[in-house]
């Protein structure tokens, strides 16, 4: 009897705990995939998630083999942050989305004034003196303060031996630049350079960057917004009985004809006597 007992608590499924968590660091897809990744690999996960536009891990994991803490420790290993998800729509959220927001800002500011005015030295006055040394001059801020966070997050995936877009966007500037510099201070006086390259490719991509930001802040509007899409119950009828169905399922109907298409993620479906709607799960 104690071995039949034995043998069926080792049968036992494992109890898993599903964990939401932030990710930091993330800059493109591929980013999110390699996370993702790494979650997967971690002894006792059962299965990890990542998005990257609400850059948000889901993690499904037997807590008697593996804790958040070594997930957390795992991910930092590959140049990436991971904490516990703060309460969707929260205050502390919220503030920094805004201070995000604020800091592409600021940095497209100071770009793209220079930038331009880098490009109009280099297309009209490529080869005064005067104009060479200001283009020097109006680009070394643009690489090295507005494109700051490209830099830092290429330092950070080479000491990870790593590499991303950043790591291109980083090679591809500081090139141009040192190429240009060089010219400038050491080369002939008619010897061409490529400051507004460097200087524009920043002011473009952080202008994305910008934009990016916002529309990320949108996607983490709290959750309730998205259910006030769906149909509340008929006071009407005390006895119905609702249903949800995947939106997966709902979908392929959907796209088929058979049933007209909904906002909320979920389709609801009322049961009673006399339906008012019924989906098409």
């Amino acid at each position: 009897m104690s071995q039949q007992l034995e043998a069926s608590a080792e049968n036992a499924p494992a109890q898993t705990t599903e964990a939401e968590l932030s990710v930091s660091g993330m800059t493109c897809g591929s980013c999110a995939a390699r996370v993702e990744k790494v979650l997967d690999r971690q002894a006792g996960v059962e299965r990890a998630g990542v998005n990257f536009s609400t850059e948000r891990a889901t993690v499904v994991f037997d807590p008697d083999q593996v804790g958040v803490e070594d997930l957390v420790s795992a991910v930092g290993k590959i140049g990436y942050g991971l904490a516990p998800a703060e309460p969707a729509g929260g205050a502390e959220e919220a503030d920094a989305e805004a201070e995000l927001q604020r800091m592409w800002l600021r940095r497209v500011l100071l770009a793209w004034p220079l930038g331009l005015v880098v490009l109009v030295l280099s297309l009209f006055f490529m080869y005064e003196p005067w104009a060479r040394w200001s283009a020097l001059t109006l680009t070394t801020p643009v690489q090295f303060w507005a494109g700051w966070p490209f830099l830092h997050q290429a330092a950070l995936r080479a000491r990870a031996r790593q590499a991303n877009m950043d790591t291109l966007i980083a090679m591809g500037t500081l090139a141009a630049f040192a190429f240009s510099a060089y010219q400038v201070v050491i080369g002939p006086s008619h010897a061409d350079h490529y400051f507004d390259t460097s200087a524009l490719i920043i002011a473009f991509l952080l202008l994305g960057r910008y934009f990016e930001a916002r529309a990320r802040a949108g996607l983490r509007a709290p959750s309730a917004s998205s259910w006030s899409w769906a149909p509340s119950r008929p006071a009407s009828s005390p006895t119905a009985r609702s249903a949800w169905c995947p939106w997966s399922r709902c979908r392929s109907a959907i796209s088929s004809g058979s049933a007209p298409a909904r906002r909320s993620p979920w389709t609801p479906r009322w049961s009673t006597a006399a339906p008012l709607w019924t989906s098409p799960c």
